[in-house]
């Protein structure tokens, strides 16, 4: 069989831009009958217009995205392009989806009485997407299958855990996955409104097996495969226990002699937040990411979620990611590191342990990037204690915002950004710590002012003179009121 050129198919003798205009008009089954058009020597032709679809599989615990997912990966076609697997575990097989709720609106209809579980569509969702999971067996598949799968996928260079499908890939069309802004409530199974012995009763039960639903096994069997991605990917929105945290964190972690997944990862983008809670499972959560951020000496960027601690740091062991990875500085390829927020009241560093991670890392790396959306610099990052209120000031919260930027200006750093978003903390409700947190936003604004820093309508942009640098070492240590 001939192949392409001069632009041109020599099978079909049309030019290839025509062929990839008609294929974009087909369905993803009609473009992927073409392989019956062309010959096997011909396939990267077929590939490339059926498109990027082919690059990204999705896998979910349920009976159908299973058997699904074995059956793409027997065909070497699929094996040799696949790049990326997403692994979303609150999904539901849309068929079921659609049963449930014509079933819902046939009972509202008929003034059928139901129970509080069945009129609680949270919990309806939860219960089945439950179901599905326990009737797939995926632990049973992971042993058997799972490993061997992934261990075919020749070009497999990044491995991901979310909860939303966000591009087009294989094995997604009959999934249902839930939305953002019901996370929370379809995770915990009930609505917020719900209380009583009995609801909690159901929420434990439910919550029981999520665990391994979230990651665990998927992670555990790509271990097993010994894989080496370039990219890890763990995208979970919203907030879960501990134990769950500690679950999913659990296979990245491997003993001695062994090599770890994150070995090879390039590129870390950690989205998963916990509840730091006083749970028993919080040593076990931070000796997990302290381990992962040992291993993950490859890294040349890190891209992660701050979430808001509960806890003095100086009681136990911080069980967020962030704490861990700004203790070493053995990230001797790190190009990039991006810090992100929803709010600067939740996204809390130490001030002295991210200027001690700078100075340790000035000079023997290749740090060209930092981004600081929404972290906020302070000398006690957790919950303020009322022994630690008294040694909030100004003078302590403006020096260590500003001998950060010093630092980071000496690195000779291609882009610095440190945006923080102008939310007036202190219209929150009041409580034993307000007093604390209003004066954040209104020493911010004093600082901008020191510093010669635009106050935009909606953000502070502290780091926007630093790699132009504008500012003298005298403009940077003007005196506190």
């Amino acid at each position: 069989m001939s192949t392409p050129t001069n632009g041109r198919d020599l099978f079909t003798n049309l030019p290839l831009e025509l062929l990839r205009q008609i294929a974009e008009e087909l369905s993803f089954q009609d473009r992927v009958k073409l392989r019956t058009v062309f010959s096997k020597a011909q396939e990267d032709i077929v590939a490339d217009l059926v498109g990027p679809i082919l690059k990204t599989i999705y896998l979910s615990p349920n009976e159908h995205s299973i058997c699904k997912f074995h059956r793409l990966l027997s065909s070497p076609f699929y094996r040799r392009r696949v790049r990326t697997v997403v692994y979303i575990p609150n999904t539901i097989f849309k068929p079921r989806l659609h049963k449930a709720e014509y079933l819902a609106e046939v009972g509202y209809e008929h003034h059928v009485q139901l129970t509080w579980e069945e009129e609680d569509r949270s919990y309806r969702l939860y219960k089945a997407m439950h179901k599905e999971h326990t009737e797939g067996s995926f632990a049973v598949f992971a042993d058997y299958f799972l490993a061997p799968d992934l261990a075919q996928l020749s070009s497999l260079s990044h491995l991901t855990a979310a909860t939303v499908a966000k591009v087009e890939g294989l094995n997604a069309s009959s999934l249902w996955c839930s939305d953002t802004h019901v996370e929370a409530r379809l995770r915990l199974g009930l609505s917020a409104s719900r209380e009583g012995a009995p609801f909690e009763a159901a929420q434990r039960t439910l919550e029981a097996g999520t665990c391994q639903m979230l990651g665990a096994v998927f992670f555990d069997a790509a271990q097993r495969a010994e894989l080496r991605p370039n990219v890890v990917t763990l995208d979970y929105p919203a907030d879960y226990s501990l134990k769950a945290v500690s679950e999913v964190l659990t296979p990245l972690v491997v003993g001695p002699g062994r090599p770890s997944i994150m070995s090879s990862v390039r590129t870390l983008d950690i989205g998963l937040r916990c509840m730091t809670d006083g749970s028993l499972y919080r040593k076990e959560c931070a000796d997990a990411w302290a381990n992962i951020a040992l291993a993950a000496t490859q890294l040349e960027k890190l891209k992660m979620v701050v979430e808001r601690s509960t806890h003095s740091f100086s009681l136990a062991p911080s069980p967020r990611a962030v704490d861990h990875f700004l203790q070493n500085e053995r990230y001797e390829e790190l190009h990039t590191i991006e810090l992100n927020a929803e709010s600067f009241y939740q996204g809390r560093i130490s001030a002295t342990k991210f200027l001690q991670w700078l100075k340790k890392y000035a000079g023997r790396s290749k740090l060209r990037e930092i981004k600081l959306n929404n972290i906020l610099l302070v000398s006690y990052p957790g919950e303020c204690y009322a022994s630690e209120v008294v040694l909030i000031n100004k003078s302590i919260f403006k020096s260590g915002i500003r001998d950060v930027l010093l630092e980071a200006r000496k690195l000779g750093l291609r882009s610095f950004v440190m945006k923080i978003d102008r939310e007036p903390s202190y219209s929150l409700p009041c409580s034993p710590f307000a007093r604390a947190r209003s004066a954040d936003a209104s020493w911010l604004d004093e600082l901008a002012e020191e510093m010669q820093v635009r106050i935009g309508e909606d953000s502070w942009d502290f780091g926007e003179y630093v790699v132009n640098r504008r500012w003298k070492d005298d403009d940077l240590r003007v005196e506190d009121a």
